[in-house]
């Protein structure tokens, strides 16, 4: 039997973490003395699992499943059968979209068949999600939920108000590891890790407009930079905070970010893998260029300067022709091809 849930539950680096997710993911109800949360990455929830369970909480698991509604079918008839049992579901109408999905509930099971109208749907649980077999487009949801009043009333005194969505102020005071565990949990939910040859970028969508700011305020005071961006759709406003350059990355590192949502921590691994030696990071090309100077002593060809960092002679031209506007290195123009050396002010 797990101990029972402390009444005086002491906020540590897994129930930020936990709280995070409940809040961006999840849900509870202080009138139901329950809560819950689901998610399609299974190794994200099995983080979210051995947290609650550490806590003292017995967790029962069910699949939430939606399937893009066939078309020239309205409600009445569908009929969705397991083991030739027809079961209860809903229509969901999608705000975006307009498009319709089927959605029921099925207890957790590794595996199942299914039937909409006599269509084959075949689910088992892989890795790191439900696999769907199916010629109509389906997607499988693990929930997590759990029953504990004490715990419902600590996430009620830790998140005053929950309809808001906003950093709350225990945060803005904490070290950056507790920092780094929300924001991990804030990826994990919401994030969107994009790489393309040589952009990357941490990028978090929503709506919740106060939330994205509160957060860029925390990131700044660990000096991690971050830009909020408001975007105008078709039917809705959209708010976004970008993470951008290397030395913004390894400040993340260096505060504690790990991810455990599988795909994104792939992912977040080939972004800071993908960073090459002699690569330049964001806002840091003029100093890079001066220290260079400054370590092979001596006057320097653009061509020279090129081999010596193994980059391209026609970038090395392009921002010695900038240092050189900004005076901010030695320039010889006696010859054809110009000389560039350290200036000693310059740093």
């Amino acid at each position: 039997m797990r101990p029972a849930l402390p009444v005086n539950l002491e906020l540590n680096p897994d129930l930020i973490y936990l709280i995070e997710a409940l809040k961006v993911e999840g849900y509870w109800s202080m009138k139901h003395r329950e809560g819950s949360i689901q998610n399609k990455n299974l190794p994200f929830l099995k983080e979210i699992e051995r947290i609650l369970k550490d806590i003292g909480l017995n967790i029962k698991k069910r699949i939430l499943i939606k399937i893009r509604m066939p078309e020239k079918l309205n409600k009445k008839e569908i009929r969705v059968c397991n083991k030739n049992k027809e079961l209860k579901f809903h229509i969901e109408k999608s705000p975006f979209s307009k498009s319709k999905k089927v959605v029921f509930i099925l207890p957790y099971e590794k595996e199942y068949n299914l039937t909409l109208n006599s269509m084959p749907i075949c689910l088992y649980e892989g890795e790191e999600e439900f696999k769907i077999k199916s010629d109509l487009e389906s997607w499988a949801y693990l929930e997590l939920r759990f029953w504990n009043a004490n715990f419902i009333r600590f996430l009620e005194n830790y998140v005053k108000d929950k309809k808001k969505l906003k950093i709350e102020d225990y945060l803005f005071k904490s070290s950056g590891k507790f920092v780094s565990k929300a924001f991990s949990a804030l990826i994990d939910s919401e994030g969107n890790l994009v790489h393309r040859k040589l952009f990357r970028r941490i990028s978090i969508r929503m709506r919740s407009e106060k939330y994205l700011e509160d957060w860029k305020r925390l990131l700044k005071n660990y000096n991690v930079d971050s830009r909020f961006r408001k975007s105008i759709k078709e039917n809705y406003i959209e708010y976004s905070l970008d993470v951008e350059g290397l030395e913004d990355f390894e400040k993340l590192i260096n505060m504690g970010l790990k991810l455990n949502h599988s795909k994104k921590s792939i992912k977040w691994k080939e972004m800071i893998n993908s960073y090459k030696r002699k690569q330049i990071s964001r806002n840091t090309a003029y100093k890079f260029y001066i220290e260079k100077l400054k370590e092979i002593n001596k006057p320097v060809k653009a061509i020279e300067l090129s081999e010596y960092l193994g980059k391209s002679k026609r970038v090395i031209s392009h921002y010695l022709t900038r240092l050189m506007r900004k005076n901010m290195i030695n320039v010889n123009k006696s010859n054809v091809a110009y000389l560039y050396s350290y200036k000693e002010s310059s740093i």
